[in-house]
């Protein structure tokens, strides 16, 4: 009776199985045929909008990790390609001031005329100096005139060692030069330095009729500087006082930037002793 129990029993495990084998084949099979039909789009579709946020901070992480690589390097090429373009423009002005110095020399066959290059500059409110790579040893002596690459005015010599010398310039308050207005009947005066600010022109008489965009140019009358050396043009006229105007004057001059100079070698008139 026993045995009969068992055979039953596992009769009906087997039944059971079978079952749940034909009703897992029967879902497959459904499944495949309403998934081919289209039915099965609209859970798909829901996960992939469920996952759409996930994959696209993904996305954006890693697009953001190569876009940080290439934006670095793209800064990086543009920060060199900047140095390589400031390079070229200070060759491309170290040949315009070679250019002027040629020019100029040219043209000036009445001035002995030796080039020097800017090794040093000393700037402030109080005192304009700056050093040249020439020196006693070549022939330069104090108060010789500096020149620019144009021909204009920069400053004098104040000071010279064996192989450099120390420039004071028109801007330096220390310094004054005796010029003229040119054209102009009466205009003569004294440039002086005031640091920073522009050139002024003192001690002209209110009867000179002094305008701006008058060119001013140094009058030799001392016989420290040579005559007619351009020193800058008026850029505004005002009356000082009851006696004379005070003249601003624009130096011809670009004081700020410059690395080529001419020192004027050769000899200055004589300055007369006065009468006793």
């Amino acid at each position: 009776m026993l045995r009969g129990w068992a055979a039953i029993r596992n009769a009906g495990v087997t039944s059971r199985t079978g079952l749940w084998f034909i009703v897992v084949f029967v879902a497959g099979v459904f499944l495949v045929i309403i998934s081919q039909s289209g039915a099965l789009d609209p859970v798909r579709n829901l996960g992939v909008r469920l996952a759409s946020p996930f994959t696209s901070a993904l996305d954006s992480i890693a697009g953001g990790i190569s876009g940080q690589d290439g934006q670095s390097a793209i800064e990086s090429e543009l920060e060199q390609l900047q140095v390589e373009i400031a390079g070229l423009r200070a060759q491309a002005g170290r040949v315009a001031e070679l250019e002027q110095a040629l020019q100029f020399t040219q043209s000036q066959t009445a001035l002995g005329l030796l080039p020097a290059e800017v090794i040093q500059r000393r700037s402030g409110n109080f005192e304009d100096i700056l050093a040249i790579d020439r020196g006693s040893s070549d022939g330069l002596v104090e108060d010789m005139a500096v020149l620019s690459a144009n021909g204009s005015l920069v400053g004098i010599i104040v000071e010279t060692f064996p192989d450099y010398a120390w420039v004071r310039l028109i801007t330096d308050p220390a310094l004054s030069v005796d010029a003229l207005i040119q054209g102009v009947e009466g205009g003569t005066g004294v440039v002086q330095g005031d640091g920073a600010n522009p050139l002024s022109l003192e001690l002209v008489p209110k009867e000179a009729n002094g305008r701006e965009g008058d060119t001013v140019v140094t009058s030799g009358l001392t016989g420290r500087f040579p005559e007619g050396l351009l020193i800058g043009t008026i850029s505004s006229v005002s009356q000082s006082d009851e006696l004379f105007l005070r003249i601003a004057i624009e130096p011809a001059a670009n004081l700020g930037s410059f690395e080529l100079v001419m020192v004027v070698t050769s000899p200055l008139p004589r300055e007369l002793e006065p009468p006793e």
